[in-house]
């Protein structure tokens, strides 16, 4: 069994994609509604009403692998990020594709962490599908990042 020599940049990666959404103009476009996780009796109102139009981000599931060597150490992070849109429009699954769209954009941005660094950034899957609710349409967005931890400076 290998021990585990270094943190994990997860924590690190997952704060720098979220800062750089919210420095985004993602941001603005869905309202400022980016999270990293699920929100209770968001898109309703205090009476429970569905609101329309709605769109909001989550950053959600990561997982990781990594490799060592004598020289260095990386990992590939998986991020999947959740865009949530209803429009109340007929337009809303193409809509959701456009923003999905924009939000690659700017999760392809290079996060920018202390004691790591991202070699590559790849796209593993992009989808949409409609919500439970089928009024909604749920995209995600699947990121594969390759972090080279930084030992030596």
């Amino acid at each position: 069994m290998q021990v585990q020599r270094y943190k994990s940049a997860e924590q690190d990666l997952v704060r720098s994609v979220m800062n750089n959404l919210i420095q985004s103009p993602m941001m603005e476009k869905v309202n400022g509604n980016i999270y990293d996780r699920q929100q209770d009796g968001i898109g309703y109102d205090e009476n429970m009403n569905k609101i329309t139009p709605f769109t909001y981000v989550i950053v959600g599931e990561s997982s990781i692998s990594r490799a060592y060597s004598s020289a260095s150490h990386t990992e590939e992070i998986s991020l999947t990020l959740h865009l949530y849109h209803r429009s109340g429009r007929y337009t809303t699954a193409d809509e959701t594709r456009g923003l999905l769209t924009d939000l690659e954009h700017y999760a392809l941005a290079k996060p920018v962490m202390e004691y790591y660094e991202v070699e590559r950034i790849r796209l593993i899957n992009k989808q949409t599908i409609p919500d439970i609710d089928l009024e909604t349409s749920h995209g995600i967005l699947q990121l594969r990042y390759v972090v080279k931890h930084l030992t030596r400076r």
